[in-house]
């Protein structure tokens, strides 16, 4: 017995040579559990006498990094120009810029985390077989850090949409949450098989067509009654909000969904969505405050003086505790 045990320890074991598609920054990480049980693969044990498959992992060229880092860099302008505009305006009517700031901002350091080859990780997307045994396995990379900034700042955009169009504060919360879900799903989408793929990505844009009704129909609605211009104005600005979000799904089905588009078509593509729904929506929408003053939710109390004003002023506040 010994001896059949000290022979089977000398057996050459099955090698997998990765294979590099492109100009990587950063090596191909091996087959860890996440990987194979994303896509499920038959192991090079379920086929005596055939090779390992061999792995492909496909990268970002130079192409895609110069397009990462000049998208960051476009965000830092555009953030810091938000930021000379906010100091222009009275405290109290810096509700929009405050979020807007933040929207770019975010966005900034998402394309900040992408451009030094970090925020993905990669997954399995397809399996080629030659006479029913698999040969290679293509792996892509998803970029988790472009759903992660996806949900802040969408959120904050769907804030300034609803709180310029003055809706309820529960329709508000209902719209938010359904943008999460949205995302969400778009990441469990993006890191599963084909089996289960395609039923996240559903739910996900089920969540889209809601938010979609929410400001098309309540807010909408809500925005012309605060005020006919104000009416006017979300309405051209919902609208461009929608056409641009409409092109998400489209863009992710030709990428993570089929792998149409190659990683570096991917990173343009959503790269130009992101500065005309981040960017030029906030310039838009800022701009656009400072000729529609009836637009601005003013900001009153903690909001701008901080906690000495919960009471009155801060000598009030001193007198009250003195007293006590």
């Amino acid at each position: 017995m010994a001896a059949l045990v000290n022979m089977a320890s000398k057996l050459p074991l099955p090698t997998i040579s990765p294979t590099i598609t492109g100009s990587a920054t950063i090596g191909p990480p091996p087959i860890s559990s996440t990987m194979s049980d994303s896509f499920p693969f038959p192991s090079s044990t379920a086929f005596p006498g055939h090779p390992a498959p061999h792995r492909v992992f496909e990268h970002a060229t130079k192409l895609g990094h110069v397009t990462l880092w000049i998208v960051f860099a476009a965000f830092v302008i555009i953030t810091l120009i938000f930021m000379l505009m906010t100091i222009r305006i009275q405290k109290h009517l810096r509700l929009f810029h405050y979020l807007t700031i933040l929207i770019t901002l975010t966005a900034a350091l998402s394309y900040f985390v992408m451009a030094q080859g970090g925020g993905h990780s990669f997954h399995l997307v397809r399996v080629i077989h030659h006479k029913h045994y698999p040969t290679e396995l293509i792996f892509r990379p998803i970029y988790w850090a472009r759903y992660l900034e996806w949900a802040i700042t969408s959120s904050l955009v769907l804030l300034d949409l609803t709180f310029l169009a003055g809706l309820p504060g529960a329709q508000i919360l209902l719209a938010l949450y359904a943008d999460i879900a949205m995302i969400l799903f778009g990441l469990f989408a993006a890191f599963s098989h084909h089996r289960s793929q395609w039923g996240y990505y559903a739910i996900s844009c089920v969540m889209y067509l809601y938010i979609i009704f929410t400001l098309v129909m309540y807010s909408r609605r809500a925005a012309i009654a605060r005020n006919a211009r104000v009416g006017r104005m979300f309405t051209a600005i919902s609208l461009y909000t929608i056409i641009v979000w409409s092109m998400y799904p489209i863009v992710w089905i030709l990428g993570s969904g089929t792998q149409r588009i190659s990683v570096n078509g991917e990173i343009i593509w959503f790269a130009v969505l992101d500065l005309l729904s981040k960017g030029v929506f906030g310039g838009w929408l800022l701009v656009s405050h400072l000729r529609i003053q009836e637009g601005h939710v003013p900001l009153t109390g903690w909001w701008i003086e901080g906690s000495g004003s919960l009471d009155g002023t801060t000598a009030e506040r001193r007198r009250l505790l003195d007293e006590d």
